[in-house]
């Protein structure tokens, strides 16, 4: 492994579920031991419920976002930072206008999973409107959550609803 750096500027990045996911290290340039994600994501956008391998730290730089966690809910505003084990159930929903958070996963890996199922940007802004990996109108079924649980340390997403109750838990 050699030392590594990049400017956000010059990082791949990729439009998948209505955010801008900016590939700051991957699990290769870094010996495997953790990826690092930048995400520019709208109001309201967020994973569906899921659980995956790697644990995840969020540090959100701008806006916020209602965080669920297993049974917890809480809200994270700039300049917090979230720890989620691995395996938990987990999801986030954008509660300001946008957010922008740094999104760390140890071990690394999880990046393939936007880098395979993601759309490369075009620009560094949010994607315009929602931009949806390729579904099944029969089933509404797509192949981001299917190709998902194929590629990285066995993610996997709840067959459920892409909502999420805060008061109640994921529904």
């Amino acid at each position: 492994m050699l030392p590594y750096g990049v400017e956000v500027k010059n990082a791949l990045a990729y439009w998948s579920e209505d955010i801008l996911w900016t590939i700051l290290a991957t699990s290769e340039q870094t010996g495997g031991s953790y990826s690092l994600i930048e995400e520019l994501c709208s109001m309201n956008s967020g994973p569906p419920p899921h659980t995956h391998e790697q644990d995840e730290a969020l540090y959100i730089l701008e806006g916020e976002i209602a965080l669920a966690v297993g049974p917890e809910r809480t809200v994270v505003k700039a300049g917090s930072l979230a720890y989620i084990p691995a395996r938990y159930v987990h999801s986030f929903k954008v509660t300001s206008h946008k957010a922008k958070l740094l999104n760390f996963y140890l071990p690394g890996g999880f990046e393939r999973v936007i880098t395979e199922t993601g759309v490369p940007a075009e620009a560094r802004t949010l994607p315009p409107g929602r931009r949806q990996i390729a579904r099944d109108p029969g089933t509404n079924e797509g192949t981001f959550e299917t190709r998902r649980n194929d590629l990285c340390c066995a993610t996997s997403f709840l067959n459920s609803p892409r909502t999420m109750n805060f008061e109640g838990g994921i529904v």
